[in-house]
């Protein structure tokens, strides 16, 4: 049991977020709370990556994108780490100053996925940091500086390109400490050169952070509060002003845009889906799914969830929220490690020790097949059993097995610090998605 957390970082297995890109529409990177999980077979099987060989420990979520070539970009405490063959090897980036920096987000362009932005937020002394926006032209291969260094007393948070106009960006955060501690969001029209700052009352809220981008329109954004209940915020003068659209009860876990712009989503845990029109006030919810993640792609609305609630650890609908198929329905569909890597290379000497450990806590062994499944109105595919308190998991969407002596132990083990790894975790990472 102990090596089994040490493995997930003391926390339940969950699925947090999912990055998807438009010219490799079967293939998606889904982030977990034990790695990276890959599919290039439009979800049939799941392959899976380890912490360790990407470069980052401990209990963060850090930002995931893809480009268009595949290749895939992690931003992490330790800094910005790349792989352009599928999550075999990775190189942490030390291009124009980026080495050893805290690389707080990273997003690849929707409409030119071969370019992409991340910014760090590198603290220096209490209160002050090292804010700089970078850009790639070349799927990840190559960094540079994007524009000048932004002020020291932002903790910057997320950062985004408009679809539409990539010389409109956006990067949210906060500034302050206590009494004194406001929203900020600066938007540039000109990729970085300048930038236009706007205060964003946080009203008893911890943090900001820029949910997306309208496709079609560079000057409406959404960013998203994070507090006892989590606000939706739209702006349609390029964050000139704000206002609220939607509020969700306990954590604002997801937010997608549908490809045209037409529609947006939202949820959390505890909240449901909600699934409005460009321009709708008040959003309707449309189901009680997990949305612990979410990503809006030509293929159908994808979400992140639990499987025992929803049927799914990942699943798609394609009538915009109001039924979902899993995609991948348990963890122990997982197919188990990448086949594809050198032997005795980077991968397997950092990844094949920690397998079989998680492959016992998800209770198959190795392999499986994920199914297809048929939706619900409620969000599963078939019922599942109802959970037990011996592995209910805590509401984290992973039911461990009744019959394994090693998983009641970890449960037991587990259950005491979810919450409070959970509430670590969301303070400062997880935005993303």
């Amino acid at each position: 049991a102990v090596a089994v957390t040490a493995h997930a970082n003391g926390r339940f297995p969950l699925s947090n977020q999912i990055a998807k890109t438009p010219p490799l529409p079967d293939s998606m990177v889904v982030r977990t709370s034990f790695g990276l999980l890959v599919s290039n077979d439009g979800g049939a099987s799941f392959s899976w990556i380890c912490e360790p060989v990407v470069g980052y420990t401990g209990m963060q979520d850090p930002g995931v994108a893809m480009f268009a070539d595949g290749s895939i970009a992690v931003a992490a405490f330790e800094g910005l780490s790349v792989s352009h063959d599928g999550g075999c090897t990775w190189t942490m980036m030390t291009d124009d100053g980026l080495k050893e920096q805290y690389v707080i987000d990273v997003a690849a362009e929707r409409d030119r996925p071969e370019r992409g932005v991340a910014v760090t937020s590198t603290g220096i002394t209490p209160g002050v940091f090292h804010v700089q926006p970078y850009e790639t032209a070349d799927s990840g291969r190559t960094w540079s500086k994007l524009g000048a260094e932004l002020p020291a007393d932002l903790l910057s948070e997320t950062i985004d390109a408009a679809p539409s106009n990539p010389d409109r960006l956006y990067i949210s955060g906060v500034s302050g400490e206590g009494d004194a501690r406001t929203g900020a969001l600066y938007a540039s029209s000109d990729r970085g050169k300048t930038w236009k700052y706007t205060v964003i009352p946080l009203g008893g809220d911890q943090s900001v952070f820029v949910a997306g981008v309208d496709p079609s329109d560079d000057r409406r954004v959404y960013l998203r509060t994070r507090g006892v209940d989590d606000r939706l915020l739209v702006s349609d003068d390029a964050g000139g002003t704000f206002h609220e659209v939607g509020r969700t009860t306990g954590v604002m876990a997801g937010f997608a845009i549908e490809p045209d712009g037409a529609r947006f989503a939202f949820g959390g845990p505890m909240a449901g889906l909600f699934v409005g029109a460009r321009g709708a006030s008040p959003v309707p919810r449309v189901g009680p799914q997990t949305s612990v993640c979410l990503f809006w792609a030509k293929e159908g609305l994808y979400a992140c969830g639990a499987d025992y609630d929803d049927g799914y650890i990942v699943g798609r609908s394609q009538d915009s929220g109001a039924t979902f198929a899993p995609v991948l329905r348990t963890l122990s569909a997982i197919k188990g490690p990448l086949t594809t890597c050198e032997k005795g290379g980077q991968y397997e000497k950092q990844c094949a020790p920690i397998w079989p450990s998680l492959a016992a806590l998800f209770g198959s062994g190795a392999a499986g097949a994920t199914g297809a499944g048929g939706a619900s109105a409620t969000g599963g595919a078939t019922a599942a059993p109802a959970p037990t308190k011996a592995d209910d998991g805590g509401g984290c969407g992973c039911r461990l097995p009744s019959t394994s002596a090693r998983g009641g132990a970890l449960a037991a083990l587990l259950l005491g610090s979810a919450v409070a790894a959970r509430r670590l975790r969301r303070a400062r990472r997880g935005h993303r998605g």
